[in-house]
């Protein structure tokens, strides 16, 4: 009996001593929830703009299993990039305001823990306004004594937001500040106004892309002793009548230019520049579009010619003038009465117009200089074509710009021309509004630079950035230039007053590199 007790009481001892042993190794090894450090509980982004949401997770037993960052508040979505990451992207919406995220962490056995961010989304204009501003002071002051003014403008599409500047002086003489309404000579842009004409009339049902030019000209439609033919020569045979509307339009006519840029002693801004200068303004011609088809064919522009119809792009405003006298021919009206009409009145450009061929609506166009310098032109000028001229101020006649040149407009007028041109309430016809913005031809080796339908268009990368970027709009000699720029969807139109400096284009890459470190539009 006495065995068998003590042999109960060691049973009932080694359990006890097993089961003690047991809670006592359990307390030892207890499930700690994971432990989240947040690197910044609070801060702000500008709208449509990136962030990062930063987190610092761990797990004493090393059993971390789940992370889930979640967007708890805020009056719309953000996108998170890697929303199963402690640290990821975000893209900000597009509607400023407070937001709140949470970042779960759930271990193998359930424990979880959490912890949130606070983020305030500011509106683009508290980067825009301040930004910009100081760029543009920081720009014109860098080219100083060159430029007069600049004009500058940021449209952000998505925020339906633009910002605008203007800087210097409209008027040097009377020291004139210069505003962002004030008008200037958009040079090469009216090309897209020329092109947009040319488009209204073929949604009209005038004509079509591929329509050649003898079946809209006659001979008699030429200066006297010329033919349509004439209008193109290769290797000794004449094809004027073949070139089509497309052609002019992305010119790949290989007609050359009637424009010299002061190469040619016989070239019409030769002529008006040694005119303005010498102070004879009364022998200064004012040019219709029939002087300068002749001055082209009298000056064999369009004979001899290096390409084929159609080969390839060669940069011309003499295809520009073609297109313009057809136009007039077919719509029974002076070119500048037919873009106010089918595009300056429908898009309520009030302050467009063609200079030297209508008045001016408002304003004067601003001063504007051309620098001639014997450091940066190869061929001898008479010693009075030197210096920085205000091309206003000598009374330069410039109306053998016309429509390749000739449109002054503002920076709002500008930006309601392209913003048209973009959404499609200019040309509203599905296909020929896609063509309008798709077609194109190479105008480089490197296939990185397009003219299209009257648009020049680029693909390239800023430097130090692997970023691939689409422009398309175009550029004015001037010192004008007017560019839709993805993936950030914004719209620069940049004015700088002067012929050749690269102000304006300075402006257009620093505020792309400012739009790239923010992440602005930056989809994942």
């Amino acid at each position: 009996m006495i065995q068998s007790h003590t042999n109960k009481y060691v049973r009932l001892a080694l359990l006890t001593f097993t089961l003690t042993n047991l809670a006592a190794c359990g307390s030892n090894n207890e499930n700690t929830a994971p432990n989240i450090q947040i690197s910044t509980p609070k801060f702000s982004v500008i709208q449509n703009s990136q962030g990062i949401l930063s987190a610092t997770v761990s797990d004493n037993e090393n059993n971390l299993d789940m992370l889930q960052w979640q967007q708890i508040g805020g009056q719309a979505q953000a996108v998170i990039e890697n929303p199963n990451k402690a640290s990821t992207r975000f893209l900000a919406p597009k509607l400023p305001g407070h937001y709140q995220f949470r970042l779960t962490a759930v271990d193998k056995q359930g424990s979880q823990s959490q912890a949130t961010i606070n983020i305030e989304v500011k509106p683009v204009h508290e980067f825009a306004e301040p930004a910009l501003t100081k760029l543009m002071d920081s720009l014109y002051k860098m080219h100083q004594p060159l430029i007069a003014n600049m004009a500058l403008s940021v449209t952000f599409n998505d925020l339906d937001y633009t910002w605008q500047g203007a800087t210097g002086f409209a008027n040097v003489k009377e020291q004139l500040k210069m505003t962002p309404s004030h008008p200037f000579r958009v040079a090469s842009i009216t090309k897209t106004v020329t092109a947009a004409v040319t488009l209204k009339m073929i949604e009209m049902g005038k004509f079509d892309l591929d329509t050649q030019l003898s079946e809209l000209l006659t001979d008699s439609d030429m200066p006297t002793g010329y033919q349509v033919a004439d209008l193109h020569e290769h290797n000794g045979v004449k094809r004027g009548g073949e070139i089509t509307i497309r052609q002019l339009l992305d010119q790949s006519t290989g007609i050359k230019d009637y424009i010299s840029y002061l190469n040619d002693p016989m070239s019409p801004d030769y002529l008006a520049l040694d005119s303005a200068l010498k102070g004879t303004h009364q022998d200064t011609q004012m040019w219709n579009p029939k002087d300068i088809l002749k001055d082209m064919l009298d000056r064999k522009l369009t004979h001899n010619l290096q390409s084929t119809l159609g080969e390839h792009h060669v940069y011309s405003d003499s295809n520009a003038v073609l297109l313009g006298i057809v136009l007039e021919k077919i719509g029974k009206a002076p070119l500048h009465k037919l873009m106010d009409q089918l595009v300056f009145a429908p898009l309520a450009m009030d302050n467009t117009f063609m200079d030297f061929y209508e008045d001016h609506k408002g304003l004067a166009p601003v001063d504007h200089y051309y620098i001639l310098s014997k450091e940066n032109h190869d061929r001898d000028y008479p010693e009075y074509f030197y210096g920085n001229h205000n091309i206003p101020a000598i009374q330069m006649n410039t109306s053998f710009a016309w429509a390749g040149g000739g449109v002054v407009s503002t920076l709002g007028d500008l930006n309601k021309f392209y913003r048209a041109i973009h959404d499609g309430t200019l040309i509203q016809d599905p296909q020929l509004h896609a063509q309008w913005l798709s077609w194109k031809i190479p105008t480089n080796e490197q296939g990185s630079e397009f003219y299209g339908l009257g648009l020049q268009s680029a693909l390239g990368e800023l430097d130090g950035y692997d970023t691939q970027i689409k422009m398309i709009g175009h550029a004015g000699s001037w010192g004008a230039l007017a560019f839709d720029f993805q993936p950030y969807n914004i719209r620069i139109i940049a004015w700088d007053s002067q012929f050749g400096t690269e102000a304006h284009w300075m402006f257009v890459e620093a505020v792309l590199v400012a739009l790239e470190e923010m992440g602005y539009n930056k989809h994942f």
